[in-house]
C-alpha cells in the first residue's frame, strides 16, 4: 500500500500540473477570442480526443498488458503490430476526411486535420507512456506528461498574439514532436520500436481489440454532446460547456492519475491471490462525496454573480460525477485483469446508447440547460458504472475481502 501511495504520489503531481497548466490556458484564451470562439475550441479538443482512441483501436491497451507477459520478444512484435494498425488508421482517416472535404466548413476542415496530426503524435507518446507506466517506471512517466503540459502551454501563449486562437490548435505539434525526438534521442529508443510488423497480430486482436469499442464509445460519449450543440446551433451554451466539461475533465484526469499507478498495484496484488475491500471503498467514496457535495453547496451563495455563474451554479454536479467515475476506475482493472475486454465494451457501449438517446431526446424536446446536460453526462457515467461492478460479481467470487 506504501508503494502505491508513494507512486501515486508522483502521478499525482504530474496531473495536478497538467490540470493546472489546462485551466490557466482557459482565461488566456478567453481574453482573445469569443465564448463562441472558445465552443469550436471544445470541438477540436473533442476531435483529438476520438482520433487518439480511433487511431490505435485499443492497440496501446494490448502493448501495456503484454509487459505483464514477461516476453520482451512478445512486446516488441506487439509494439510493431501497433504501429502498423495506427499508420493504416492514420492514412485512412486522412482520405475520409479530405474526401468530406465539401461538407465542411474551412475552420472545420483545417482543424479536423491539425487534430489527427495531433492525434498521430499522441498516441506514440502514449505508446511509450503505457510501457513507462506498467514497467512503474514513474520518475519518467512524470517527466514526459510534465515537459509536454508545459511545451503545450507556452508555445500557445508565445504564438497567440501573432496566430490568435490557431497556436492553440498548433502548439500540441511541435509539443509532441520535441517530446518524441527527445526521448528517443537521450534514451536510445528504449522501450520503442518503430519497425512495422504482423507478428503480435494475434496477441492485439484477442486482448486490444476487444477493448476498442469501449474506447471508442468512453471517448464519444463524453465528448459527443459538445457535437450535438453545435448541430442545434447551441454555439454560446456550447462555449460554457466546454469550460465546464474541461472542470469535470480536470476531475477525471486526476482519477486517471491515481488508477496510472493502481493498475499495475492491483495487477501485481491479483497474480499473488490478494484482493481489497472494495465494497469499503466505495462506502467511503460516498462518504467523500456527500460531503464534498455539502461544501460546495454551501460556497455557491458566496460567489459573487458574473456571466460565468451558470457555470458556478452546476458545480454540485461534479461529486456525483465523482463518486461514479471512481468507482469505474477501482473496479475496471479487475475485468482487464483477466482479458475481459468484451465485458468492459458491452458496458461502455449499453451506457453510450442511453446517453445518445437521451441527449438527442432532451435537445429536440427542451431548451437545453447546463444542468441538464451535466445531469446527463453523468446517469451515462453512472449506468457505465453499474454494468462495470455487475460483471465483477460474475467473474469474481467476492469484492468485499
Amino acid at each position: 500500500m506504501t508503494s502505491l501511495f508513494s507512486k501515486s504520489s508522483l502521478y499525482g503531481i504530474s496531473t495536478a500540473c497538467n490540470i493546472g497548466i489546462q485551466l490557466v490556458m482557459i482565461p488566456i484564451l478567453l481574453r482573445n477570442i469569443s465564448i463562441e470562439e472558445y465552443g469550436v475550441v471544445g470541438l477540436y479538443l473533442g476531435l483529438v480526443a476520438i482520433f487518439t482512441a480511433v487511431l490505435p483501436m485499443s492497440s496501446e491497451n494490448a502493448l501495456a498488458r503484454s509487459v505483464f507477459e514477461k516476453n520482451e520478444n512478445l512486446n516488441r512484435q506487439v509494439f510493431e503490430t501497433a504501429n502498423a494498425v495506427v499508420i493504416i488508421i492514420f492514412v485512412s482517416s486522412l482520405v475520409l476526411i479530405i474526401g468530406i472535404r465539401r461538407w465542411l466548413s474551412e475552420t472545420l476542415f483545417l482543424i479536423s486535420l491539425l487534430a489527427l496530426l495531433s492525434s498521430f503524435l499522441q498516441v506514440f507518446t502514449n505508446f511509450i507512456l503505457v510501457q513507462l507506466q506498467m514497467r512503474e517506471r514513474v520518475v519518467s512517466y512524470f517527466l514526459i506528461s510534465i515537459s509536454q503540459a508545459i511545451l503545450i502551454l507556452g508555445l500557445t501563449i508565445y504564438w497567440l498574439p501573432t496566430f490568435g486562437v490557431w497556436a492553440r490548435y498548433t502548439s500540441p505539434i511541435f509539443a509532441l514532436l520535441f517530446i518524441l525526438v527527445s526521448y528517443c534521442l537521450l534514451t536510445n529508443f528504449k522501450y520503442v520500436h518503430l519497425k512495422l510488423g504482423i507478428l503480435g497480430w494475434d496477441y492485439v486482436r484477442n486482448v486490444g481489440f476487444p477493448l476498442a469499442p469501449h474506447s471508442l464509445l468512453n471517448v464519444s460519449s463524453l465528448y459527443i454532446d459538445r457535437f450535438f450543440l453545435k448541430i442545434f446551433n447551441y454555439d454560446v451554451l456550447l462555449g460554457f460547456y466546454t469550460i465546464s466539461s474541461q472542470l469535470i475533465n480536470a476531475v477525471g484526469g486526476a482519477l486517471s492519475s491515481v488508477n496510472n499507478a493502481y493498475t499495475p498495484w492491483i495487477f501485481n496484488r491479483l497474480g499473488q491471490q490478494k484482493s481489497l475491500n472494495f465494497i469499503a471503498l466505495i462506502g467511503a467514496f460516498a462518504l467523500a462525496c456527500i460531503f464534498m457535495m455539502m461544501l460546495i453547496f454551501w460556497v455557491i451563495p458566496l460567489v459573487p454573480d458574473s456571466k460565468y455563474a451558470i457555470i458556478v451554479n452546476s458545480l454540485y454536479l461534479i461529486p456525483i460525477y465523482v463518486f461514479f467515475e471512481s468507482t469505474y476506475y477501482l473496479t475496471c482493472p479487475l475485468l482487464y485483469f483477466k482479458k475481459l475486454g468484451t465485458s468492459i465494451s458491452i458496458a461502455t457501449f449499453i451506457s453510450a446508447v442511453i446517453k445518445f438517446a437521451l441527449l438527442g431526446g432532451y435537445l429536440l424536446s427542451n431548451s437545453p440547460t447546463m444542468d441538464g446536460i451535466l445531469t446527463i453526462l453523468i446517469a451515462s457515467v453512472a449506468i457505465k458504472t453499474l454494468m462495470t461492478l455487475f460483471f465483477v460479481k460474475l467473474n469474481y467470487k467476492s469484492i468485499s475481502k
